[in-house]
C-alpha cells in the first residue's frame, strides 16, 4: 500500500481519540488546523473533531505530507498574523524535529525535555507552545528568550493509552 494511503492502526486511533478528549477537557481549540493530506492524518483529524468544533478552519495540505522541519517552519511562517493559534497534524521525523527545534529556543524548555524530544515524539503526541510573536513570519528557534515556551507535551501513553489498551 502506498504510504500516503495507509490508514491509522488501532493504536493510532485510540491515541488520537485520547488526545482529542484531553484537548476538549483542557479547552484547547486552535484557531486554524493545518493537516497533511495523508489518510492517517486526516483520520487523526476526524478523531479530534469533538475538540475542534465546527467553526475551526481546516486546511488539508499535500505539502505537509512527510514535510521536513524547514518546510513545516516555512508553512507556519505563512499563517496570517490575525490567526492566534494553530494545530499542525503532520508526520515524523519532520514534526518531531520541529518540536525539538522550537523547544531549543532560549528559555523554551529544560535540557531534559529537549533531550527527550530528540529521542522520541510518539504517534499522536501533542506539543503545546506559547508564542509571544507579533507575526507568524518571525517564528524562529533563534527568537529572543521568552518568545517561545513549551507548555506541555502529552502523549497517549500519559493518558493511559498503551500498546495493550
Amino acid at each position: 500500500m502506498e504510504d500516503a494511503a495507509r490508514p491509522l492502526n488501532k493504536r493510532g486511533r485510540k491515541g488520537a481519540a485520547a488526545i482529542g478528549t484531553w484537548m476538549e477537557e483542557e479547552g484547547l481549540r486552535p484557531s486554524l488546523v493545518l493537516c497533511s493530506s495523508a489518510r492517517r492524518t486526516r483520520e487523526t483529524l476526524e478523531l479530534l473533531h469533538g475538540a475542534l468544533g465546527a467553526r475551526v478552519p481546516i486546511q488539508i495540505e499535500p505539502g505537509l505530507y512527510l514535510a521536513d522541519t524547514a518546510s513545516l517552519l516555512a508553512r507556519l511562517r505563512h499563517i496570517p498574523r490575525e490567526v492566534p493559534s494553530a494545530l499542525v497534524i503532520a508526520h515524523n521525523p519532520g514534526l518531531q524535529e520541529l518540536v525539538a527545534e522550537l523547544a531549543a529556543a532560549p528559555g523554551a524548555a529544560s535540557t531534559g525535555t529537549r533531550a527527550r524530544l530528540h529521542r522520541k515524539f510518539p504517534t499522536a503526541a501533542l506539543a503545546r507552545f506559547r508564542l509571544k510573536l507579533d507575526d507568524w513570519g518571525s517564528l524562529s528557534p533563534d527568537a529572543p528568550a521568552g518568545t517561545i515556551k513549551l507548555l506541555k507535551v502529552i502523549s497517549p501513553a500519559q493518558l493511559g493509552v498503551g500498546k495493550d489498551s
